[in-house]
């Protein structure tokens, strides 16, 4: 077959294989997120993280950003705690988000006795504030890294009560987000925030200067987050919200529509066991878990998980059944021990996910030395026209060493033949900002056939099976543009090596 001929084919394996090489750490929807496209959501394909976004309600704004409710999922297992002596969750799980892509809350670390009192004033303390950080709707922390930036109060004495004064305190410092999302912060009163996005909403407001008048866009809209019912502009109150977690048998989410109806949406929520055996002793608990939720229209969602007396059930999620029909089903395997919590587990991860008649497999191993991960996923079969036989195409991330962000990602046809190899470096002061993406190319690949779409079925696959390819290729060119534009920021080089 002549190079023009295979040239179309060569396109589409670089597209199918070009998956975002950048790792989540399983909460939120961070930039260095790797989704690997599910219904309503996606599974980070570097960690195993499971994303869910289940819609309840969507209002116009005056400034385009409409105020939504929605029930949200991202991984977590229970794992008894010997600190508790009982079982605690690992991760976030089910919960309501409300407001809009703009809303959030931020807080500032305080460390009372940051800083010693000066020679010959031994009482009081010396109070250091620094580190103020901003978690948006999704969950996603985005915080100022920077040891220069604090602020200094001093409350020391001498020992006959004479105040050392405040003359050396630092009362106020500016700063920026160190994960490149273009969030500012200016601190005042040594405690105080206002934290704006890169666009220039006002997102959050302790000062009291603006009341609870936030998120508020540059012309002045707001929505008011902090407040009960979460009134806009014009007043109104769509959500009333009584569903944040599983504390009782059911809740409800009431959306108030335009014309004065309302709809409700009702969360059920069973009591089930959880277990795990440490060091050979069983230990298990009672636990709520999110089973259900109808839908106005009469549908529903339901919900299984890893669930049991005896032996080892964590608490993940195991299935989703759609309203339409349908279902979303995980394996799921115990998050990464942390040496810093004893016994407790991170949040788990999954290590099958199986929808639209395929199955993706994702497998993990540590590094005990430097606590490197790399992370095998496997993707559901797709016929090979050169072998005439149906593989498996292999992606191998492999993390930072003691941390979670990706350093390099392989990309196989199958899982022997290696197409790409992508490698991220990132700048030298422990902010994880990509500096350089280096892209390395093979000269040779082997032709992949094309796949019909999941739910339409268009396209050229000689059999039935879905296009998980697909999902990966549009996922991949949504979040390159967002990296692009991430480094551009940060007004870094991007090298190409071809």
């Amino acid at each position: 077959m002549s190079l023009l001929k295979l040239l179309p084919r060569i396109l589409v394996a670089l597209s199918v294989l070009m998956l975002a090489p950048t790792l989540s750490r399983a909460q939120g929807v961070p930039w260095y997120t790797i989704p690997l496209p599910i219904p309503n959501g996606f599974v980070d394909a570097a960690i195993g993280n499971v994303h869910l976004e289940i819609p309840i309600g969507s209002v116009p704004q005056r400034n385009r950003d409409p105020l939504v409710a929605d029930i949200v999922y991202d991984n977590t297992q229970y794992a008894y705690n010997y600190n508790v002596s009982g079982f605690t969750a690992t991760g976030p799980g089910f919960r309501t988000i409300a407001g809009t892509t703009h809303s959030g809350t931020a807080a500032i670390s305080v460390d009372p006795y940051g800083l010693s009192c000066p020679p010959g004033y031994p009482n009081g303390n010396v109070s250091i504030a620094s580190s103020p950080s901003f978690v948006d709707i999704q969950g996603t922390a985005h915080t100022v890294v920077n040891s220069n930036l604090y602020t200094k109060q001093v409350n020391c004495y001498t020992t006959s009560g004479t105040p050392y004064g405040s003359g050396s305190d630092i009362t106020s410092f500016n700063g920026l987000a160190a994960d490149g999302s273009g969030y500012t912060f200016q601190v005042s009163n040594y405690t105080q925030l206002q934290v704006r996005s890169a666009d220039g909403w006002l997102v959050y407001d302790s000062t009291g200067v603006t009341g609870f008048n936030w998120p508020m866009d540059t012309n002045g809209n707001y929505v008011q987050s902090a407040v009960a019912g979460m009134p806009d502009t014009l007043n109104r109150s769509p959500f009333q919200i009584g569903f944040y977690s599983c504390a009782s048998a059911s809740k409800t989410i009431t959306v108030r529509a335009s014309d004065g109806s309302t709809q409700t949406h009702t969360m059920t929520c069973t009591s089930q066991s959880v277990s795990q055996i440490i060091s050979g002793t069983q230990y298990a608990a009672t636990e709520s878990f999110l089973t259900g939720i109808a839908l106005p229209d009469g549908t529903s969602y339901s919900f299984t998980y890893d669930t049991g007396t005896t032996g080892t059930h964590l608490g993940g999620l195991l299935t989703v059944t759609r309203p339409a029909g349908g279902t979303v089903s995980f394996t799921q395997v115990p998050g990464i021990p942390s040496l810093a919590v004893g016994a407790i587990n991170l949040p788990g991860r999954a290590a099958s996910v199986t929808f639209g008649g395929g199955t993706w497999n994702l497998s993990y191993v540590q590094n005990s030395s430097n606590l490197q991960v790399t992370t095998t996923v496997l993707s559901p079969p797709r016929y090979d026209s050169v072998s005439n036989t149906n593989v498996n195409d292999k992606t191998v991330f492999t993390s930072v060493p003691y941390f979670s962000y990706n350093q390099t990602a392989q990309y196989y046809s199958g899982s022997s033949t290696l197409l790409r190899t992508v490698t991220t470096t990132y700048d030298s002061n422990g902010n994880f900002l990509p500096v350089a993406i280096l892209f390395g190319f093979l000269p040779i690949f082997q032709p992949h056939a094309e796949l019909s779409h999941p739910e339409t079925g268009d396209g050229l696959h000689r059999d039935s099976r879905p296009d998980h390819q697909d999902h990966v290729r549009r996922l991949h060119e949504a979040h390159k543009h967002q990296r692009l534009r991430r480094c551009r920021h940060r007004r870094t080089d991007l090298q190409h090596t071809l």
